[in-house]
């Protein structure tokens, strides 16, 4: 499929400024869009916390670190409700039907 950049007839002064305008769109649609990451969000938390946590006199107070374990912690949650949920499945699935 081709990408219609635009639907307007171009302007001989113009056509440059609207294709232009156009390309920088369709850039930040794409940037927008999900990514696969090439490492998941629990292993870059992971890395920020301990980043901070190195050399910090105390960690207990900084609002940023408080954060950020927040998010490691509800991330891991979410791995692991999505794996019980799909090991729950899956033995559903397999079970012999009741007669």
């Amino acid at each position: 499929q081709g990408v219609k950049l635009s639907t307007r007839l171009p302007t001989p002064g113009g056509s440059r400024e609207i294709i232009q305008i156009n390309l920088v769109y369709m850039e930040a649609r794409i940037r927008m869009a999900k990514k696969t990451a090439t490492e998941s969000d629990e292993t870059r938390l992971k890395k920020k916390v301990a980043e901070k946590l190195t050399g910090h006199k105390n960690p207990k107070e900084d609002e940023a670190l408080r954060s950020l374990k927040k998010r490691l912690r509800r991330t891991q949650r979410k791995r692991r409700t999505v794996t019980l949920r799909k090991k729950n499945s899956a033995s559903k699935k397999t079970a012999t039907p009741a007669k």
